[in-house]
């Protein structure tokens, strides 16, 4: 039979409880008993058994992160930032796609609950359905759906669009039009609630006919989709916002294809300020939003919601996004 926690803390001549601190990473543990027992579970080469550890804590120590599409620069963003401060707090973090379908992330919130995790941090696959409220865990939504019990964290997304759509108007284009993803989204309803403010802001039109919608995963081929059937209907803009920076590069490949170049013949603003966003070929105008702030904060709410908060406490936080300008809008 393995050395248990109880061994440990005899051969190190400390109690069980603080070996259990020293395991779980938590503080009230002096440094120097810290490293005293770090060496000793390495002597006798120590391996804690995280199901009877659980057993007697009540916890796992893990977390879920479930999001739509890991390969999205935005969500891998995030996600980098949880694992990252998780392990930090002594959690390691579950994984989970689901790929924009909600019977898949249905399914998957199942198995998570059955693994019991303690906690999760999800953007929900559809973000006009209410569905999370039943979860008897801990839960951290990366998303603006106002559930009275839930807690979320999101950015000021009427306000990005506002910059977006400003932005364009300063440098002087007319013929602004919105690239959106999906038309229920509710981030895509509130980025095209501040574009249209900005519009009227500036006596700018703010007809219907300027917003135009792709699909639920926001991808460079929604973007590039989207601007060809534009083309193909003479309805040519000199300048687009765009959800994201993905639908963006979509937007230029396209047009750059039909002789269309920016930012002189067509200005382009993406969202999110992604790792391709700057690369010297593309440059992308940009509104940033803050990746690894938003995936630190939702692990320490989720994190103080796990250990010390009571059941009812909610926390609703939305972070300011910023305007990176590059080469694809002309210089003001």
């Amino acid at each position: 039979m393995g050395l248990t926690i109880k061994d440990i803390a005899q051969l190190a001549g400390v109690s069980y409880g603080t070996v259990s601190r020293v395991l779980n990473n938590r503080p009230g543990v002096k440094p120097e008993t810290r490293a005293h027992i770090l060496k000793i579970m390495k002597q006798q080469g120590y391996q804690p058994n995280a199901i009877a550890r659980s057993l007697v804590t009540k916890q796992s120590y893990s977390i879920a992160f479930m999001v739509p599409d890991i390969s999205h620069p935005f969500f891998g963003g995030i996600a980098l930032s949880v694992d990252k401060e998780a392990y930090k707090r002594g959690y390691n973090t579950v994984l989970c796609n689901t790929y924009y379908d909600l019977e898949m992330e249905r399914k998957k919130l199942g198995f998570i609950q059955e693994k019991q995790v303690d906690g999760i941090i999800m953007k929900p696959a559809c973000e006009t359905v209410n569905q999370y409220s039943h979860l008897k865990i801990p839960k951290i939504l990366v998303s603006h759906i106002d559930e009275e019990d839930t807690s979320y964290i999101d950015i000021e997304n009427v306000a990005g669009g506002f910059m977006a759509a400003e932005h364009l108007i300063r440098c002087g284009y007319q013929k602004i039009f919105y690239i959106g993803g999906s038309k229920e989204a509710l981030s895509v309803q509130l980025r095209i609630q501040g574009f249209k403010k900005a519009l009227a802001a500036y006596q700018y039109s703010a007809e219907e006919s300027l917003i135009h919608y792709g699909d639920s995963e926001n991808t460079i081929r929604s973007g590039y989709q989207v601007m060809d059937r534009l083309i193909a209907a003479g309805q040519i803009p000199d300048a687009v916002c765009c959800y994201n920076d993905l639908i963006a590069l979509g937007v230029m490949q396209r047009a750059e294809e039909s002789g269309i170049v920016p930012p002189k013949q067509l200005g382009v603003i993406g969202f999110d300020d992604g790792v391709m966003a700057s690369l010297p070929q593309i440059r992308l105008t940009t509104i940033a939003q803050p990746v690894e702030k938003i995936g630190q904060l939702a692990t320490e709410m989720l994190i103080q919601a796990i250990e010390t908060m009571p059941e009812n406490y909610v926390q609703k936080i939305t972070l300011r996004p910023e305007l990176i300008v590059r080469s694809t809008t002309v210089t003001l």
